[in-house]
């Protein structure tokens, strides 16, 4: 997760690579209505009725689709990247640069011997994402304070993986300070 504004909580974003634009732009144009017939509320009861719209962020343009109240996914097709997040700020933040995710000290006891050439790479922060879970209701306070105590012995979860001639290799490492 990346750090949202102050006291909004940390934004997930996932990141990859894409040498198709375009084509990246049509599948993920095509998901659109599909989704938002997914969350569409049933017509007896109340609730948002998702709505998709376009924005920019930091020079690149971004596909907001609100499914719920307080919950929504964007993403943005740009300079070689996908980017898909809960929240604008995310999608800023990767296309500014503006927190490089290898330089935070949980990355580099997580992850500072990644291979040059991985595949695969998965980092989170995990005391980022519990709260994150309980901000948005996905965690019970109940299940929080049972589960809490155990999980904030873990601090950061990465995973890694590359391929050779005849193999794949996985690699995960959890950080417990």
């Amino acid at each position: 997760p990346i750090s949202a504004d102050k006291g909004s909580g940390p934004v997930p974003v996932i990141v990859t690579r894409t040498s198709h634009m375009a084509s990246t732009r049509a599948i993920l144009a095509n998901l659109e209505a599909p989704l938002t017939q997914v969350f569409n509320p049933p017509a007896d009861s109340p609730g948002q009725v998702p709505e998709v719209s376009d924005t920019s962020a930091a020079g690149v343009s971004v596909h907001e689709i609100s499914l719920a109240p307080g919950f929504g996914l964007d993403y943005a097709v740009a300079r070689g990247l996908v980017v898909v997040s809960t929240g604008l700020t995310g999608i800023t933040q990767v296309f500014r640069h503006a927190a490089a995710m290898n330089g935070s000290p949980s990355f580099q006891s997580g992850l500072a011997n990644t291979p040059s050439r991985v595949t695969s790479l998965v980092f989170f922060d995990l005391s980022q994402l519990l709260r994150l879970g309980e901000q948005t209701g996905l965690i019970a306070s109940a299940q929080s304070a049972t589960l809490g105590p155990v999980l904030e012995k873990i601090h950061a979860v990465g995973l890694e993986s590359w391929r050779g001639a005849d193999d794949t290799t996985t690699q995960i490492q959890i950080q417990i300070p």
